[in-house]
This record gives C-alpha cells, sequence and structure tokens, in this order.
C-alpha cells in the first residue's frame, strides 16, 4: 500500500512542477547555482522527470501526440537533435543535456489529464512558492542596494559574475539586471493570479504577502533600469486587456464599440501607470542609501539629516550607455546577432551547433572571410549568449529547426483566437496569454525558451503554455468547468 502511494506520488506532474520550479528559481541564483549541492538535485530531477516522461510513453502511448501542435514539437525537438549530432563536436554532450531537460518541460509540463480544481491548486501552489523565492531574493537585492554592496563570484563557466550594485544598476542576487527584471515581472503576475485570477478565498496575511512581492518587485524593475523589462511588461499588459475584457454590470457595455473603447481605455490607464510609477520610483530611491548611511553615522549624536546635501549626493541610476560612445541602445545586441547569423554560413541546413567559437575556428573563419575581427570580438565577449532566442534556434540547429518553432507559434496563436470566447470567460488563461506573451517578446532581447539547460524561464513558459492550451481546449481531456 505504501509502495503504491509513493508511486503515485512520484508520478504525480503536479507535485514534480512545483517542486522543481521552485528549485530552478532558487538554483538560477549565482550565489546557489555555483554549489555542489546543486548539480546533485539536478540530476535527482533529472531522474524523477525522466520516470514521468517514461511512464507517459509506456502506460498513456503518449496520448499528447494526437495534438498537431505537440506533433510539430516532437518534429522540431528531433530535429535539434539530428543537428546536435551531426555537429558533436559543438558541445554535443551539453547540447543534448539541454535538449533532454528541454523536453521534460514541454511534456511533462504540458498537462492533458487534468481537471478545473487540480489544475487551479497547482496554479496555486506554483505561485505561492515562486513568491516565496522572488521575497527573499528581491528583499536581499535591494538591501544590498541600500548599503551599495557589489561581489564578484567566479561560475562554474570560469568567468566572473558581478552581484549587487554595479554599473548603476541593480543586479542584486541575480547574474544580470535583465534576469532580475524577468524574475519581478514574473512575480506580479503570478501574485496577481492567486490574488484575482484562481477566485479564490485569500487570507489576509497571504494577501499582504502579494501586496509586499509587488511592491519589492516594482522597486527592483526601477533600480535595474531594464528596458527590455518595461517593453515586455507593456506588451503582455497590452495582450492581457485584449483578452480579458473589462468586467461591468452596465448594459450599455455590451457593445462592441463600447468594447473595445473601455479597453483601449485600461490599456491607455495600465501603460501610463507603469511608465510613471517606474522613473518616479528609481529617483525617489536614489536618496535612500545616503539617508540611511546619515542616519547611520549620525544614530549616536544630535545630528539630523542635512537635506541641502541630499540632491549631490543622491545615487547615480542612469544607464552608463547613455554617457559613452562604444555601446549602442542595444547594449552590444545588434553586433552579437549580426556575428551570430554569420556563423550559419558554416552549416546552411543543420546549422553551426553552437553560439561560441573557439581560438582555432576564429582564426579559421576569418581566414576564409566568414567572420571579421569585429565579430570575433563580440562572439567571444557574449560567451555563448545570443541574446535572441530565436537566433539561437535558428544558428544553433538551422533553417529547418526555426521553420518548425515558427509553425508552433503559429499554429498556438491559431488556436487561441479561436478560443479567444473561453479566455475572455476565463481570468487564468488570460494571465496565461500575458505570462506566455511576456517570455516570448523577451526572447526578442534574451535567450530564455529553450537550449539553456534548466532553465527558470524556459520552465515558467512551458507550464503555462500547457495551461493555455488546455483552456483553449487543446487538451485531450477538457477542462471540466
Amino acid at each position: 500500500m505504501q509502495n503504491h502511494i509513493l508511486i503515485k506520488t512520484l508520478l504525480n506532474k503536479s507535485y514534480f512542477k512545483v517542486i522543481y520550479i521552485t528549485f530552478l528559481a532558487i538554483n538560477m541564483i549565482p550565489l546557489i547555482n555555483v554549489t555542489n549541492i546543486s548539480k546533485i538535485l539536478l540530476m535527482t530531477f533529472t531522474v524523477w522527470g525522466g520516470i514521468i516522461l517514461l511512464n507517459d510513453i509506456i502506460c498513456r502511448k503518449f496520448k499528447l501526440l494526437k495534438d498537431p501542435i505537440i506533433v510539430i514539437l516532437v518534429l522540431f525537438l528531433g530535429v535539434c537533435f539530428v543537428s546536435f549530432l551531426i555537429n558533436f563536436k559543438m558541445d554535443g554532450i551539453s547540447n543534448l543535456i539541454s535538449l533532454g531537460f528541454t523536453a521534460i518541460c514541454i511534456f511533462v509540463f504540458i498537462n492533458d489529464d487534468q481537471n478545473k480544481d487540480n489544475l487551479k491548486q497547482e496554479i496555486l501552489w506554483l505561485n505561492r512558492c515562486f513568491c516565496a523565492v522572488v521575497f527573499i531574493a528581491l528583499t536581499v537585492s535591494i538591501f544590498w542596494f541600500i548599503t551599495n554592496t557589489h561581489i564578484e563570484i567566479i561560475s562554474r563557466g570560469d568567468y566572473t559574475i558581478n552581484l549587487g550594485f554595479f554599473e548603476n544598476r541593480l543586479f542584486g542576487v541575480f547574474s544580470s539586471p535583465n534576469v532580475g527584471g524577468t524574475y519581478s515581472a514574473l512575480a506580479i503576475v503570478a501574485a496577481l493570479i492567486n490574488l484575482f485570477g484562481l477566485k479564490k478565498k485569500v487570507e489576509k496575511i497571504e494577501t499582504t504577502f502579494y501586496i509586499v512581492v509587488i511592491i519589492l518587485s516594482i522597486i527592483y524593475n526601477a533600480l535595474s533600469n531594464s528596458r527590455g523589462t518595461y517593453v515586455c511588461c507593456i506588451a503582455a499588459i497590452v495582450i492581457f486587456f485584449i483578452f480579458k475584457p473589462l468586467q461591468c454590470k452596465f448594459v450599455f457595455l455590451n457593445s462592441k464599440i463600447t468594447a473595445i473603447v473601455t479597453c483601449m481605455i485600461a490599456i491607455t490607464l495600465t501603460v501610463v501607470c507603469f511608465i510613471s510609477i517606474i522613473p518616479f520610483v528609481r529617483y525617489t530611491m536614489s536618496y535612500v542609501p545616503y539617508i540611511v548611511s546619515n542616519e547611520t553615522s549620525c544614530e549616536s549624536s544630535a545630528n539630523s539629516v542635512d537635506l541641502n546635501r541630499i540632491e549631490t549626493t543622491r545615487v547615480d541610476l542612469n544607464r552608463i550607455e547613455t554617457t559613452r560612445e562604444d555601446i549602442d541602445i542595444s547594449n552590444k545586441r545588434f553586433d552579437i546577432w549580426v556575428a551570430s547569423l554569420k556563423l550559419l554560413k558554416t552549416d546552411y541546413v543543420w546549422g553551426f551547433g553552437g553560439s561560441t567559437i573557439t581560438e582555432e575556428q576564429g582564426t579559421q573563419y576569418l581566414a576564409d572571410g566568414i567572420l571579421t575581427q569585429k565579430d570575433i570580438t563580440y562572439l567571444n565577449y557574449a560567451d555563448g549568449n545570443t541574446h535572441n532566442g530565436y537566433l539561437h534556434i535558428l544558428v544553433k540547429c538551422g533553417p529547418i529547426s526555426f521553420v518548425l518553432f515558427i509553425i508552433f507559434l503559429v499554429m498556438c496563436i491559431i488556436k487561441v483566437l479561436k478560443a479567444r470566447k473561453i479566455v475572455y470567460s476565463n481570468c487564468i488563461a488570460a494571465f496565461a496569454i500575458a505570462v506566455v506573451t511576456y517570455i516570448l517578446i523577451n526572447n526578442l532581447f534574451e535567450t530564455n525558451i529553450l537550449f539553456l539547460g534548466a532553465n527558470i524561464f524556459q520552465a515558467i513558459f512551458w507550464a503555462y503554455a500547457g495551461y493555455l492550451l488546455i483552456y483553449c481546449g487543446n487538451s485531450i481531456k477538457e477542462v471540466t468547468e
């Protein structure tokens, strides 16, 4: 009996998703990621996810394959697998491991066997755990800003990671302000889902916790000064209100024209509030380190804060590229994209197999005219991070895989549009669209969807994509209302 319960628990996808995403949220923090326990736990989750996947194949005959969208994903992963084998010399083992993590996220996270109540319970705990991790991370990060702390650590890849407050931007406990910004933005959505989307009674203490998480997230986003995060947030806001019209009891709002006008007003007001709050919070917080420092130094005396000196001692939060001619508005991304795209010349069918080059390859490609010295410089600077998820797929696995992934996205968009009436009436589906939209737009500036191993944003993307497919009728078993 006990063995039966243990096996049932082990094969429960909800348990795996909540625990795995919580682990990934913690593990992506560099101070944790560099530890040996991280590797051990990662291997444990790999085995656990593999067991669930194997059980689906053997016992359930992989019913997900009846869905054309999933078939496209299988073909996509198959082409990527072949590409990695053909380009095995380009970190083949690492690429195959990353592909394995991606497969686990896709086929374990996209459920096809849950009713509405189970689904809501899973989302509730997933968001609770994620918000708890982000709450601690943001608290430490903002404290480091107040104390003007800057730390350097060496990563597993033997390169330096800056933490704390660096180059006029708040990194905090994250590897970059962009990563921290995405953590914060997703935490806001997670908090809003648990407060309003699940339509469940929330205790006062939990409501207070979510409000604090939202406030800390706004403060971090203001201090991180991540333009990519701001663009993604605005896109998510627009998409959310398009797919979730404001509910109103007045009869005259039932007309389509009035609904459109109301939607536009909601979008405009929300976006204006967002772009107004961020600069205000940034400007206000720029005084805090000095005030705290001054209060601490004067605590034992009768002196008070010298308000005349505050303006000259406020923290500079202007991005450094605004004052440097060698860095463009993309923060070197344009040059990285151009250089990465040239790597596709090595194999127009199966791709380059990676996104970094060795010194020998650089010399050879320079002689063959494939790359310039400038290209090599920016590829070495990027160190494998293409800063564009779609370009990353194209260069690494070739145009066939890229086209299959685009087909997958188009098919998903068509399904969502066809099921828009379901989305209109379901808050969770609208929030899921907002999350998916955020990460898809974010991958124009970062690489978070695929082939990055155990990546929290990859996991969240596929989890919420799974929820969206369920509510849009893409699952084998309909969600019971």
